[in-house]
């Protein structure tokens, strides 16, 4: 298969298709007669499940850190205003 036929058949641009194919998530090789390549294993899909789930393990990962930091926030803002409450009533 071709790997502009790989990227039609996956929905993705030929460059895309071609940048993983040189990084390895794509298995081929090259056809001395011009720039054809021949992919021989696709390894292309688990690889895509791979990086997906490296994506989403991120996301989760970025809105937990984002939700703590709200928390957070709350939990000072009440305490600074609690600790200003005491020292009004103590005055």
């Amino acid at each position: 298969m071709k790997l502009s036929e790989y990227a039609k058949r996956h929905s993705i641009s030929y460059r895309t298709a071609h940048r993983h194919w040189k990084q390895g998530f794509i298995k081929g090789t090259q056809i001395a007669k011009g720039k054809t390549i021949e992919i021989i294993n696709n390894v292309q899909d688990n690889a895509m499940e791979t990086m997906a789930d490296d994506l989403m393990q991120d996301f989760v990962a970025i809105i937990t850190s984002f939700t703590a930091r709200l928390y957070g926030l709350r939990r000072s803002q009440r305490k600074t205003e609690a600790i200003i409450k005491e020292l009004h009533e103590n005055e």
